[in-house]
């Protein structure tokens, strides 16, 4: 049964959520429980993005109205992102909000300016301008020309929003040297509902018949977007360190999946990975895994780091963006730095060989997920700069 948590808006809102893309990676995830879990009867809700995809389903189920953007996308084009800035200021025209909650860089920047824009034409001043990151994209790896633009563009997302909601501390941090926007700067941990997952001997029998085969060693696995970010490259040269006997699926679908394809079969390790697709409801599966492997360059707070915990399966992981806030090396995991597949290796080989620490390391993991990321608290925390007003557990 879908649980929705109080609101204190007097009277009822109007809640627009904008993000690039209507894939459902870690983004998708967090406008879909937010959207879902507003009490009707107090909030309007709808959800605007560009193309469309598993989170416009997803929405449809949940009776949540959706807007296509038709020329918001995540690369950068100077002509389309014009026509997405007027397509969104279009939008708040005729749909007259009272809060816009913007999500990643690209929805952030345009949808802000066009919110400026809307603002200009109205008496009314009460509408409110939220921004969440996502991570932000001058952490990945580019020419330092473009990182220095993308931090320039984010700083304007925030100063030109009423807040600015990040779910970690190195995202807390990164721009408070900036002007103008640190007051505005609220870190609101990221929280969720767990859904029921597969028992072990399902999941491989689910994986099995979409055509896994195994090796007769330990299962690793990994649920990721097929996306440069994601580090599986390094993963796959991890494998290739490893004891024959040690597969490897990687569940998601992306633009890197042939490359990746590609590389496992010039390492030698192409019959030792399967890769899986975009599995509906993958966390489901993580109990397949014997160890669950996040190598990621760039990242947020992942939500599936999140899920794994939540079913008490051992986590190795890269040094990054938040996920040392989730992962305390070998308290509730083991941690290693990013882009090293040795070292990458060397964590997974310790995991394995150390059976009883690994099983303590899940446990605490699996509560510390339990106590400090809870959706309750992550909803009602928002619902609080919605209206303004700053909760004391964020001051």
């Amino acid at each position: 049964m879908l649980r929705t948590y109080p609101i204190r808006f007097m009277d009822k809102k109007k809640v627009i959520f904008v993000i690039t893309k209507g894939n459902f990676g870690g983004a998708q995830r967090y406008v879909f429980d937010l959207a879902s879990h507003l009490p009707k009867e107090r909030c309007d809700v709808a959800v605007a993005f560009g193309k469309g995809g598993a989170l416009k389903e997803k929405l449809a189920a949940r009776e949540i109205r959706v807007m296509l953007l038709a020329h918001l996308v995540r690369d950068i084009s100077l002509f389309s992102d014009i026509k997405a800035c007027m397509e969104l200021f279009s939008l708040f025209r005729r749909e007259r909000p009272d809060v816009i909650h913007l999500n990643s860089s690209k929805a952030g920047a345009l949808g802000a300016i066009a919110a400026r824009m809307y603002l200009l034409g109205i008496k009314e001043k009460g509408l409110r301008i939220i921004f969440t990151v996502h991570g932000f994209a001058f952490y990945e790896n580019r020419p330092w020309i473009a990182r220095v633009l993308i931090r320039c563009v984010s700083w304007l997302t925030m100063l030109l929003s009423d807040a600015t909601i990040v779910l970690n501390d190195r995202d807390a941090t990164a721009m408070r040297a900036w002007p103008f926007v640190k007051r505005g700067i609220q870190k609101i941990k990221l929280g969720m509902e767990t859904d029921p997952a597969f028992e072990k001997q399902e999941a491989l029998s689910k994986l099995e018949a979409v055509g896994m085969r195994r090796g007769t060693g330990p299962l690793l696995g990994t649920i990721a977007e097929l996306h440069v970010n994601k580090g599986l490259q390094y993963l796959i040269g991890a494998l290739t360190l490893l004891p024959p006997s040690v597969s490897l699926c990687i569940i998601g679908g992306g633009e890197e999946k042939e490359n990746l394809e590609r590389l496992a079969l010039e390492r030698g390790v192409a019959a030792r990975i399967f890769f899986a697709g975009f599995l509906r409801d993958a966390s489901r599966y993580l109990g397949a895994f014997d160890l669950f492997v996040l190598p990621s360059l760039k990242e947020g707070t992942p939500y599936v780091l999140l899920e794994a915990g939540s079913q008490g399966i051992p986590v190795v992981a890269c040094d990054v963006g938040g996920i040392g806030e989730v992962i305390a090396n070998k308290k509730t995991g083991l941690l290693v730095p990013p882009r090293n597949p040795a070292l990458l290796a060397e964590g997974i080989r310790y995991a394995l060989a150390n059976p009883e620490e690994t099983r303590r390391q899940s446990e605490a993991l699996r509560h510390k997920v339990a106590t400090e990321f809870g959706l309750g608290r992550m909803l009602q925390e928002t619902q609080a700069i919605y209206t303004g007003i700053t909760p004391p557990s964020l001051r």
